[in-house]
């Protein structure tokens, strides 16, 4: 009798622990009770497989009379289920560890009201593609790893930390950005993300950790925003195979982003670099210095003075010439366009950007130069990219009428309808 009394009181345990109790249940919506703020959250059907179908979480439910609000989907609720589709209104302020982990959704649409997002709440899904609103402040560990249909994901402006191991093992994801207000990438975030292209590091940025970006080796482009703080980088980020590197700040670590690479060959240095840890690849063809007033250095090798060209400012020649690191380069050349250089590509540079939608051709307007516009389709999948010109930016589709489209405008994202 004892023996069945234990495994009963275990059996209940562990229904709690995976977040699989539940108060109430209405219209197939399983239920517990906060009983500090009398509101309701959402928690794991009972039964073989959970949830399936389409999913509506009401923004408030009725129970023997009592109105509660729901503002909460708890640990595991949507864990390995089966569904469609999910409405999740806009009372919800917070999805719980592992929500939707192993789950068949592609697509959907987080509320404005939401706040948080926990540890490994989408890990393993089939999401294609996310957009999370600006009111979210914080995600978890894992809470993208190993989604691998994933292939866009908008970060919030509002993001501070991008979460260890957040995008670990997102083969496909190809499109997104570190938003402005991050400072810290910590480890793993993106490791073994092969279909990213373009790195684009904001001047907030101080420190990336251990392996952030390892075998990221699809990554060709790296820039780092300039900015009067410096960059730390973590050891095993050296996988990425640039070609190209700009970099606006002063950058500490080792062998930082592929600063080694063979396939590095090309390098333009921001007015704000004081000279030390600068790319050490051979390789190297050609650097673009804005550089001023150099310092000395003692970096390059023998190679690199004897075969890169050196392109520097307009009348700092005798500077150069005269400055210990950088008097050895064989060939300096001096380029009126250089001087005041800041990053290639923007990523935030207009409050309230218009977007205009018809006959399959998106029109950006109201941005600062060389800001990125990218256009997809409700599936994530990219239908074309640019940078602005002149303020103004165009990319033609071939979407039907009514088809729903996500313009993203450096770090913001508009969802319309073609016309």
């Amino acid at each position: 009798m004892k023996h069945k009394l234990l495994l009963l009181v275990l059996s209940l345990l562990l229904i709690s622990k995976n977040g699989l109790a539940y108060d109430f249940e209405v219209d197939g919506i399983y239920y517990g009770l906060e009983t500090t703020s009398m509101t309701a959250y959402v928690t794991g059907a009972t039964g073989s497989g959970g949830y399936s179908g389409n999913i509506i979480i009401p923004s408030k439910v009725t129970y023997n009379t009592k109105e509660l609000d729901v503002t909460a989907i708890r640990n595991k609720a949507f864990y390995g289920c089966n569904i469609s589709s999910i409405t999740i209104p806009n009372s919800i302020v917070s999805i719980g560890e592992s929500a939707f982990e192993n789950c068949s959704i592609t697509n959907m649409e987080l509320p404005n009201s939401l706040n948080s997002i926990g540890n490994y709440a989408f890990r393993g899904s089939k999401l294609v593609s996310m957009l999370i609103p600006n009111s979210v402040t914080s995600i978890g560990i894992s809470a993208f790893a190993n989604c691998k249909d994933l292939e866009i994901c908008n970060l919030p402006n509002s993001l501070k930390i991008i979460s260890r191991t957040m995008f670990y093992g997102c083969i496909k994801l190809s499109n997104f950005t570190i938003p402005l207000g991050v400072y810290t990438i910590q480890d793993y975030a993106f490791a073994e993300c092969n279909s990213i292209n373009k790195l684009f590091i904001p001047k907030n940025v101080t420190y990336i950790g251990l392996g952030a970006f390892s075998n990221d080796s699809s990554i060709t482009e790296v820039i780092i925003e300039d900015s009067e703080n410096s960059l730390y980088v973590e050891a095993s980020n050296n996988s990425l195979r640039p070609t190209y590197v700009y970099i606006g700040r002063v950058v500490n670590g080792s062998n930082i982003l592929g600063w080694g690479s063979k396939t590095l060959k090309k390098v333009t240095l921001g007015s704000k670099i004081n000279g030390n840890n600068l790319p050490i690849s051979s390789y190297i063809e050609e650097i673009y210095s804005n550089i001023v007033d150099p310092t000395p250095i003692t970096q390059f090798s023998n190679k690199i003075y004897i075969n890169c060209k050196l392109y520097i400012p307009q009348g700092t020649l005798d500077k150069y010439q005269s400055t210990k690191g950088w008097k050895e380069f064989f060939q300096i050349i001096e380029d009126p366009s250089l001087g005041n250089e800041t990053s290639d590509v923007k990523q935030t540079n207009a409050d309230n950007p218009t977007v205009k939608i018809s006959n399959g051709q998106v029109s950006v307007s109201g941005m600062e130069d060389k800001t990125l516009v990218s256009v997809f389709d409700i599936n994530g999948t990219l239908l074309g990219s640019t940078c602005s010109s002149n303020g103004n930016a165009v990319i033609r589709t071939s979407l039907p009428q009514n088809a729903i489209v996500i313009t993203k405008v450096g770090n913001k994202s508009f969802k319309t309808i073609m016309k």
